[in-house]
């Protein structure tokens, strides 16, 4: 794994994802290869932490995504610099990776949670079931979905579960990501990737432990 070096981003492209979330496309003054997972520090008043959501081949262009309705300096940043704001962050950094194990995957995210898992998911290879779960509030949130559907018609073995806590509307589920992995029978030959609140993770790692998931099969990441 390569050291965290501090390198100049500038910002070239927004793109509003849904009325919380923008994608922030980044050019790099230098190639810097990014594992699948793995995160940048954003050098603004303070640090910010946000996972790479795609890179280039030329590993010069990243691309992430923010939440940005919170009053904060990085939802600040994403909402409202200019194009052409340069902005140093130290990269790459973290160790939220795919594991080298051949077993089927289950990967939990909820809000912006679901950033890192797109990287993943374009480079994943596993010949065994993969299942997305994404927890969001209203259907309105909902966002990347093409991309989804893409990996269903790509990959037989990949499924997607989206689950609204707010609203009730076909064909999602209805309710938390937590209430949807307590009606499911038995993921305990599974390795599962949990990417958001402090909170949540907490609760959905308690829920597989009691499914008899083993906790070395089990990788987080918490959001800010």
């Amino acid at each position: 794994m390569l050291p965290a070096t501090l390198v100049t981003t500038q910002l070239i492209d927004r793109y509003q994802l849904s009325a919380s979330c923008v994608e922030l496309t980044l050019l790099l003054s230098k190639p810097v290869r990014f594992e699948p997972g793995q995160y940048l520090n954003l050098q603004l008043e303070q640090f910010r932490a946000y996972s790479v959501a795609w890179q280039a081949s030329d590993l010069r262009t990243i691309k992430l995504c923010i939440d940005t309705s919170s009053a904060g300096i990085g939802s600040s940043f994403a909402a409202t610099a200019p194009l052409g704001t340069k902005t140093p962050a130290l990269m790459p950094m973290g160790k939220f990776l795919l594991s080298n194990k051949d077993m089927p995957t289950l990967f939990i995210a909820t809000g912006v949670g679901i950033a890192p898992f797109r990287f993943m998911l374009s480079v994943l290879r596993s010949k065994q079931p993969i299942t997305l779960i994404w927890g969001l509030r209203h259907d309105k949130d909902i966002f990347w979905q093409d991309d989804w559907e893409h990996l269903t018609k790509r990959l037989s073995h990949f499924s997607y579960q989206l689950c609204l806590s707010k609203e009730n509307k076909n064909p999602y589920y209805y309710g938390r990501v937590t209430n949807w992995l307590k009606e499911q029978v038995n993921f305990s030959n599974h390795q599962v990737y949990i990417c958001g609140n402090r909170a949540m993770i907490d609760e959905v790692k308690q829920i597989l432990i009691a499914k008899q998931i083993a906790e070395d099969n089990i990788y987080t990441e918490k959001l800010n």
